[in-house]
């Protein structure tokens, strides 16, 4: 019989820790880049420029989280969570 009697890591994060800085800019560029669709000339490029905007944005808060939380420090928990408990 085989049993496992390593020590779990000590992990922060919960099962699904939703990232909402990056669903909240992927949400803007799908908004925006249906609005770039349906929309013409000089008005559709703005538009355009708007979503590579959000998209990186996006990235960049990935890279952002990703490296907080390998060097150790913490990041800021997503507004109205409470910390602990229940």
């Amino acid at each position: 019989m085989l049993i496992d009697d390593r020590i779990p890591p000590d992990d922060p994060r919960e099962p699904l820790d939703v990232n909402w800085g990056l669903v909240g800019w992927l949400a803007a560029a799908a908004v925006l880049t249906y609005a770039g669709v349906h929309a013409t000339g000089f008005v559709a490029y703005l538009i355009l420029c708007a979503t590579v905007y959000a998209v990186s944005r996006g990235i960049v808060g990935i890279r952002c989280t990703t490296s907080a939380s390998a060097s150790g420090v913490s990041s800021p928990s997503a507004p109205g969570r409470h910390e602990g408990g229940h």
